[in-house]
């Protein structure tokens, strides 16, 4: 199980708390949950949740792999 894979272009890492901001920006709006059926995350403390016991377990307990991916030239997710 990689832990950081880096392109020329682009990272991808294992999520952390220091995603967690980011990561909420993200999640909590509609266009990016299309096709999310519980739909976008209405606080930060839904998607620290969702960070902490979902993907963080299923890295450990089912070595599912689940990234944040980081285009180096702009830094943003």
């Amino acid at each position: 199980m990689k832990k950081n894979i880096k392109t020329s272009r682009l990272e991808l890492s294992k999520p952390s708390l220091g995603d967690l901001k980011e990561l909420y920006e993200l999640t909590s709006k509609p266009e990016v949950n299309l096709f999310n059926p519980h739909g976008p995350d209405k606080c930060i403390e839904e998607t620290e949740e969702t960070l902490q016991y979902r993907i963080k377990k299923d890295w450990k307990e089912k070595e599912t792999e689940y990234y944040i991916i980081r285009e180096l030239s702009s830094g943003s997710l």
